[in-house]
């Protein structure tokens, strides 16, 4: 929180405090008006009976000097002789009550007075407290606001205190991952300096072996050359003692026929023209067959190494086995928590494993079609899973940018490698699995030795949008790369140059997950566009060989028969196709 905001909170915390105290003020004054009322009305309530006592003593001194005529003449009546003591006592009992009359009027004048005054004075307080009571209710209203405006800024405080903590936590982490990132710069710089001395050692190495290998061609085209002459003049010597013997032991006219010397060399150069015929295959572009087998969009397929069956992977959870020759489901396999993402099958084509978005991958056996194991470890998406070509181990690449290199034997992770960004694919180098290509969201690809789980090399800029997959050609010497720049590349693995780059105008990378993939005879590279359209590009040229037009939706994956003249297309509306070449179009 800024030091302008703590200023505000504390005037504010001061206002309320003297509003409280203000309304504690008031409050106590009221208290105060409110007992002096209570006492005048309890005053005023005893003069009230006081006057009522005194009006009634009043009524009965009245009734008592109206009776008083009648009782003097009653006693007049019964003692006349003594008139004169009767008059002066009458009349000194009239001025007597005339006297008390007079004294209670005057004390009802008195009562009139100070009942007078105190009704005003009541009035006047009443006034006070009705003024009082309508500011205690304003200050109560407005206490209810501020109380709302702090229950608010508490929230706003609380709210403010929990982003505050999540933003030190990513500085942390990026602090981290910066220093992570510093560690392996002062290492990567380290190799380098090793890596350009070891290049410079091999150039001056590879430089002498390559002078050696020009001497040795030479001695060896001089040493062909001489054999060469020599056998001729072998031939030539034997032909005329053969043709003078011939002359001398035959008919006349005879024509001599070809040696069997000579027609062994007419059978070998036959068998060496045979040897260099190349096979010329079209792109397949037949429909065998389409099904539609899943419940939900298609992520992925992969094709046997025999050829006989193909494997799909959907977002249904389920992963479905095929019959390449006829289309014909074989297996369902379940088991998995989310969709499914990658699959393959190994070597011999006895287990499959298959990557989910519920961060594991999973390896069934095709035998029984039940999970065999299930390798858990990652903490995000498995995008990709690949065996090694001896199917000991698994290597898997996730968003919570890790490699993990997995001992199939012991069912255990042995290498767990920070990718610095999150990974779509990895492809497998070598027959161990110890040499692994990553491609990233970063737009990089990276090459792994496993073994130490260090980073061998980066190749950054060749794309510039992120690596969506990876594979590697038939001899192992290549690599092809997809990207969502549009773009597909192969790349020399040798010196890390890029050979090829395969593009067209129309096409598109539909997803972070489109593959590319390049026949067994390296003639193609194919990959499937947002158009519906899968492009076939020549691997030598880069010039675009053909297309197929069928998918009206987005293809998601395709994959090669071993067999180069075989091709299967998905599209995001789950219909799988398979395409070949006709027989008739493939020419020798």
């Amino acid at each position: 929180m800024s030091t302008v905001d703590c200023i505000n909170m504390e005037d504010l915390n001061s206002i309320i405090s003297y509003q409280f105290k203000d309304r504690d003020l008031s409050q106590y004054s009221i208290n105060v008006l409110s007992d002096d009322y209570q006492n005048l009305s309890q005053l005023y309530l005893l003069e009230v009976e006081k006057r009522k006592d005194l009006e009634r003593e009043l009524s009965v001194l009245r009734t008592q000097s109206r009776m008083l005529p009648a009782q003097l003449q009653e006693q007049a009546n019964l003692t006349p002789s003594s008139g004169e003591d009767y008059n002066s006592h009458f009349q000194k009992k009239m001025y007597e009550l005339e006297a008390q009359v007079n004294t209670l009027k005057d004390e009802r004048g008195e009562l009139y007075k100070t009942q007078g005054k105190n009704a005003q004075r009541l009035l006047d307080l009443t006034e006070k407290i009705q003024t009082y009571e309508t500011k205690v209710n304003s200050m109560e209203e407005e206490k209810k606001k501020l109380l709302t405006q702090i229950q608010k800024m508490s929230d706003e405080i609380e709210r403010n205190t929990v982003l505050l903590k999540e933003k030190d936590n990513s500085i942390q982490f990026f602090q981290d991952e910066l220093a992570t990132c510093h560690l392996e710069l002062t290492k990567t710089d380290e190799k380098m300096k090793v890596l350009k001395q070891e290049n410079s050692s091999l150039l001056q190495r590879w430089l002498k072996k390559m002078n050696e290998e020009a001497d040795n061609m030479n001695l060896s085209n001089l040493l062909n050359t001489t054999f060469s002459m020599g056998a001729s003049m072998f031939r030539f010597s034997s032909s005329a003692d053969k043709s003078n013997s011939d002359n001398d032991n035959t008919t006349k006219g005879s024509n001599p026929g070809p040696s069997d010397g000579d027609n062994k060399a007419e059978s070998s150069d036959d068998k060496d023209s045979d040897s260099l015929s190349v096979a010329l295959l079209p792109i397949p572009e037949r429909l065998k067959y389409e099904i539609r087998p899943h419940s939900s969009e298609i992520n992925t397929i992969h094709i046997s190494e025999d050829g006989q069956r193909f494997a799909t992977g959907s977002v249904d959870k389920t992963i479905q086995i095929f019959s390449t020759q006829t289309g014909a489901q074989q297996m369902v396999l379940k088991g998995a928590l989310q969709g499914i993402m990658c699959v393959q099958f190994n070597s011999t084509g006895e287990l499959l494993l298959g990557t989910s978005n519920d961060n594991s991958t999973r390896l069934w056996s095709l035998n029984t079609g039940r999970v065999k194991e299930t390798l858990t470890g990652h903490i995000g998406k498995v995008y990709a899973a690949k065996f090694s070509p001896n199917s000991y181990r698994v290597v898997s690449g996730s968003h919570d940018r890790t490699i993990k290199l997995w001992d199939l034997h012991r069912s255990l992770c042995t290498r767990t490698t920070f990718t610095f960004s999150s990974c779509n694919d990895v492809c497998i180098l070598d027959s161990e699995g110890m040499s692994v290509a990553s491609g990233h969201l970063d737009h990089i690809v990276r090459i792994w030795d496993m073994k130490s789980g260090n980073c061998v090399k980066e190749l950054s800029g060749i794309h510039s949008a992120q690596i969506t997959s990876l594979n590697i050609t038939s001899d192992g010497s290549k690599l092809l790369t997809n990207s969502r720049d549009n773009t597909i590349k192969l790349i020399d693995l040798r010196n890390y140059g890029v050979v090829q780059t395969y593009k067209h105008e129309d096409f598109r990378v539909g997803s972070n997950w489109s593959k590319s993939v390049i026949s067994s005879n390296q003639q193609y590279v194919a990959a499937g566009s947002t158009d519906g359209n899968a492009y076939f590009w020549n691997t030598l040229s880069g010039e675009l060989a053909g297309t197929i037009e069928h998918h009206s939706h987005p293809i998601a994956a395709l994959a090669f028969h071993p067999h180069p003249t075989s091709i299967l297309t998905v599209d995001k509306e789950r219909n799988v196709a398979m395409w070949e070449t006709p027989k008739s179009k493939i020419r020798y």
